[in-house]
């Protein structure tokens, strides 16, 4: 039975050898990876093994996780509960990493303002209170009580919250002189940390943001309203 030169041949598909049945005519094997003894001199002429197929089969390289970052050490770290901040706390994940942070001043009196000193943060009014963008990045933002001039402020309470999650924060009472920092939000990895100043002294808007380290232009005011 005779067979044509490309019947008596390899073919080369896509990278791969595929061999014909075998025939009775001698044959020469192929060398390299797949095995074999080497090719005569007059086969030089004969198929080369494709370089890039070396037979082993390919592995998946999986990027690696990164690991979540641990709470800030020493620090309280809550979450779907509500607590009264005496000094610092910290929310969890959930709480530092989706939606937003609503920052309002419960007071009962009329002509007192709530301020913002923001840094690298996305901080809006919305009414008489503020919201703080967790899904934009936060650096730190100083929350202020504001009054028009010097005025009596009567203890009273802020309170942070994101969902079920509340932090009130206890104001005492005394007398303003305009801008008084209340508390300051951090973000420390994947949490917010909010710390109770505790800042006996209050003045004009340049002195605190000097004094805290922002730029007095970088504020945000919301007006608060009488609560029945």
């Amino acid at each position: 039975m005779h067979l044509s030169d490309s019947q008596q041949g390899e073919r080369v598909e896509t990278g791969e050898i595929e061999a014909e049945a075998p025939s009775a005519a001698p044959t020469q094997s192929l060398g390299g990876s797949w095995g074999g003894s080497e090719p005569s001199p007059a086969s030089s002429s004969s198929v080369a093994a494709p370089r890039h197929n070396t037979g082993r089969k390919s592995v998946d390289v999986v990027p690696a996780r990164r690991r979540p970052s641990r709470p800030p050490q020493g620090i309280s770290l809550v979450g779907g509960r509500t607590v009264k901040l005496h000094r610092v706390v910290a929310l969890d994940r959930l709480a530092s990493g989706i939606g937003y942070l609503t920052v309002e001043w419960r007071v009962r009196q009329r002509g007192f303002d709530l301020l913002a000193l923001q840094d690298g943060s996305t901080v809006a009014a919305r009414a008489n209170t503020l919201t703080i963008d967790l899904t934009q990045p936060m650096n730190r933002v100083l929350i202020a009580t504001g009054t028009q001039g010097t005025m009596p402020v009567p203890a009273s309470e802020l309170r942070v919250s994101n969902g079920s999650t509340q932090v009130i924060i206890p104001i005492d009472g005394g007398t303003s002189l305009g801008v008084w920092p209340r508390l300051t939000l951090t973000r420390v990895d994947e949490f917010v940390v909010i710390r109770h100043e505790h800042d006996p002294l209050s003045g004009i808007l340049s002195a605190v943001a000097g004094a805290y380290g922002y730029d007095e232009r970088n504020f945000v005011l919301a007006h608060s309203h009488v609560l029945r």
